[in-house]
């Protein structure tokens, strides 16, 4: 986890900038799966549009083509055809007219002009003539249209025109099915009997025939069918077309999508453009509270560490030179700063003394006192204090300067080294091990007694120990006997007893013994963090 947090602290700025361009993808992104959603909107209307002009015409052309059969077909063709134009009678015209209005009275289709012309091309009767004048031909522009498309065909022809008024019909034409006679029956119905279209200003509509790609019909006479279908590629157009078999024909519709988009995209690129804008000051004012936090940071990392090396100082850097002991201590703080402590004391006589300090909680909080007992140890020690006063002038005093609930277990303990006996005392420190070369067994000193600075009328015990060749003393503080693992499973005193036994008897020097201990622990602990500070002092009797 530390080193997760130390990556994301140090690669703070990149991660930051790569989060920016992140967000400012993701608006976008946003930005054009929105104006492309309108697009497909807007394709999908005129897709609309096709399919259901497809569908209508592919519905109702069967119904023109078998109503333009019946009306070429009729008892009273034979009379009109049989007879010079000139020559026809009004009784015979009458007949065509009651025959026709008959016809479009019941044919499911509305017709607009239905009329018959002969081979060369002369109109002999057509539906807009006044019943009182039915002898008179009319002129009308939809009949000159259907006049001059009149062709003698047996198959239906088509034509698609458009009126001066605006009005769409689609003008046919067939021969009259019957024997002897030559010539044919036109047509116009309006486009909207075929297929009902709903076109708005910025929509078109385009027929063309599929063999001949000749266009039929064009809702748009500012533009063909070729000119708006390569305006489609660019972006202000859409385009679509469906293929008819029956009649062949191309149905194409286009759509000018700029009076739909133009708004949107200039809305939606203002809007990204601001919040771009809003991140990018937003990302500035992060960075500069970063920046101003990393200096801080790095002032107190300065700081602590400057704190850290005053406290290291206070402990010893190398073991004491003695002829018949070998000790070596090590003390590994939580953070940068702890409470733990300890030091060595050697005396004029031969005698040499030795202290292990652990002051409750971490970090500052804990190193701060602690400064303060090696202050008022060094003081003791100097000025001579006999060993079995020691404790209760330190305890008197730390009940006077320490705050309630801050206190200090210490262990104290003084090596007749002409004799090798060991005179010790504990105030809450964890019970030490004695390792006895004789029997190859290490044992815990019990020893009770309240911490130093908790109750000034405390009273502390010695007990004189006799150390032989080969013998060892471990002294360890708290944070190594209640280290924990992942499991939140404590080391505890058996576990740590049996590292010490194990070392012990390996016949490893001392510092070895404190190395051994440290990566013990270690692995015990694998993953999680130490939370706590830890110390092993250890004495080899050589």
């Amino acid at each position: 986890m530390k080193n997760i947090n130390q990556f994301i602290k140090n690669k703070l700025s990149i991660i930051l900038g790569i989060s920016l361009l992140l967000f400012v993808s993701i608006l976008i992104f946003m930005y054009l799966q929105s104006i492309t959603a309108f697009e497909n909107l807007l394709k999908g209307r005129i897709d609309e549009v096709a399919s259901s002009f497809c569908d209508d015409i592919t519905d109702n052309f069967p119904i023109l083509e078998q109503e333009s059969i019946v009306i070429s077909r009729g008892r009273v063709l034979k009379d009109l055809y049989s007879i010079r134009p000139e020559s026809i009678s009004e009784e015979k015209l009458y007949d065509v007219k009651n025959f026709v209005d008959w016809f479009i009275k019941n044919s499911d289709l509305k017709y607009s002009l239905i009329g018959y012309v002969s081979d060369n091309g002369k109109i002999l009767y057509d539906s807009d003539r006044k019943t009182e004048n039915i002898l008179a031909p009319t002129y009308s522009e939809k009949l000159e249209i259907a006049q001059s498309f009149s062709k003698d065909t047996k198959d239906l022809g088509l034509k698609i025109k458009t009126l001066t008024n605006g009005e769409v019909l689609i003008f046919f034409n067939r021969a009259i099915r019957m024997r002897d006679i030559k010539g044919s029956v036109f047509g116009a119905i309006p486009l909207s009997q075929l297929a009902e279209v709903e076109l708005n200003e910025h929509t078109d509509l385009f027929i063309a025939n599929r063999d001949t790609k000749n266009l039929l019909y064009s809702s748009n006479s500012d533009y063909s069918r070729d000119s708006l279908k390569k305006k489609s590629i660019q972006a202000n157009y859409m385009f679509v077309e469906r293929d008819i078999d029956n009649p062949r024909w191309t149905i194409s519709v286009t759509i000018n999508t700029a009076p739909y988009l133009e708004e949107p995209k200039k809305a939606g690129i203002i809007t990204l453009v601001v919040s771009i804008f809003f991140v990018f000051i937003c990302s500035g004012i992060i960075m500069s509270l970063l920046n101003s936090t990393k200096k801080h940071n790095e002032q107190m990392e300065a700081e602590l560490k400057t704190a850290h090396d005053m406290q290291m100082n206070l402990m010893p850097d190398k073991s004491p030179n003695l002829n018949q002991l070998n000790i070596s201590g090590l003390c590994r703080p939580a953070t940068e700063v702890g409470g733990d402590f300890f030091q060595y004391y050697p005396k004029d006589d031969g005698r040499f003394a030795f202290v292990i300090a652990d002051v409750t909680g971490h970090g500052m909080k804990a190193a701060i006192p602690t400064v303060l007992f090696s202050g008022i140890l060094d003081n003791q020690m100097e000025i001579g204090v006999e060993t079995d006063k020691l404790f209760d002038k330190l305890n008197k005093s730390l009940c006077r300067k320490l705050k309630d609930r801050t206190f200090v277990c210490c262990a104290f303990g003084e090596i007749d080294t002409e004799n090798m006996s060991l005179r010790f005392t504990n105030g809450g420190c964890p019970y030490p091990y004695h390792y006895k070369n004789s029997t190859q067994t290490t044992e815990e000193i019990i020893l009770d007694a309240l911490p130093l600075g908790v109750r000034d009328r405390t009273e502390y015990s010695f007990l004189d120990c006799k150390l032989e060749q080969g013998d060892k003393m471990v002294f360890c503080s708290d944070g190594i006997i209640e280290s924990q693992n992942e499991k939140e499973e404590v080391l505890g005193f058996d576990k740590t007893r049996h590292i010490v036994n194990r070392l012990a008897t390996s016949n490893v020097s001392a510092p070895d013994i404190v190395s051994g201990i440290m990566q013990e622990v270690d692995i015990f602990r694998g993953s999680a963090e130490q939370d706590d500070d830890q110390t092993v002092v250890v004495i080899e009797v050589l």
